[in-house]
């Protein structure tokens, strides 16, 4: 199984010189998971204008963590947050945290990294 963070939003296309164009779609997100053997795609996640997820990655075989920001309490502010899923009981735990600072760089560094070969438009 994978985390499928992009395909919903952002379009890839190989140029002829081998190069990889990215297309954002649209403002909303949505996060899935692919199991390979079953030829299934799930929604984990979906979340309007108001939110993005920028990393995934397991835990562990059960568990899936999503960083992001989320629109806060004012409607205003975007908040850290990362989403714990557990696989078997479809449990969803959300943690904020108020390090938008710190968080928003870290979270853009991932972003960049997993898509680095791929030129935003």
């Amino acid at each position: 199984m994978f985390i499928d963070l992009d395909s919903y939003n952002i379009k890839i296309t190989k140029m002829a010189d081998g190069t990889y164009i990215g297309e954002e779609l649209g403002p909303d997100t949505e996060v899935s998971m692919v199991d390979l053997q079953d030829k299934l795609k799930k929604r984990l996640i979906f979340l309007g204008p108001g939110g993005h997820i920028q990393d995934g990655g397991w835990l562990d075989s059960q568990t899936i963590v999503l960083a992001g920001m989320q629109e806060g309490n004012d409607g205003t502010s975007l908040v850290p947050v990362i989403f714990k899923y557990h696989i078997p009981t479809r449990t969803f735990f959300l943690y904020e945290t108020q390090d938008t600072l710190n968080a928003t760089a870290i979270m853009r560094a991932w972003r960049s990294q997993r898509l680095k070969n791929v030129a935003i438009r």
